[in-house]
């Protein structure tokens, strides 16, 4: 009995050896009404890690970061776009201190490109969002801001 309760002591003083972050208001209400979509976003983001890795990569619509956190151990550098101010500051407030190869700013990919150069870039749950008359600038700018071999991921 006594062996059993040091493993759990043991157990819980290592899980402090690791931070814990406080989730950003929007990822924290989904996670409360649908947590099934807090899987699917982990699983396309675990998707972009894969064929992106290794490269310098901008993210279109990151929201407040919460799929960023799978992809950045995995890529060089990641710079995070998102136009919706809540979200760039959720993201700054809680995730980026957890990110050192990430930067994150407010940013309308129909409004502007990016300047990288970008090796690869990815847009996720983006493109609906998007008005079929303001399509044409999101490609445009999509892709003048990727080099020109780069590997472009966009998902609905």
């Amino acid at each position: 009995m006594s062996q059993s309760i040091s493993r759990q002591q043991e157990a819980v003083s290592h899980s402090h050896d690791h931070p814990c972050i406080t989730l950003p208001p929007n990822v924290s209400e989904i996670l409360c009404r649908d947590p099934r979509l807090i899987g699917f976003v982990a699983a396309r983001h675990k998707f972009v890690a894969k064929i992106l890795e290794g490269l310098d990569i901008l993210e279109v619509g990151c929201q407040e970061g919460f799929g960023t956190m799978f992809v950045a151990p995995y890529v060089q550098s990641i710079t995070c776009i998102d136009f919706y101010p809540p979200f760039v500051d959720g993201f700054q407030k809680y995730m980026l201190p957890y990110l050192p190869n990430c930067s994150v700013k407010k940013g309308d990919i129909t409004q502007e490109f990016f300047q990288g150069p970008f090796e690869g870039a990815f847009a996720l749950d983006v493109l609906e969002h998007i008005e079929a008359s303001e399509e044409h600038l999101f490609w445009s700018n999509l892709c003048k801001s990727i080099t020109p071999r780069a590997t472009a991921i966009v998902g609905m």
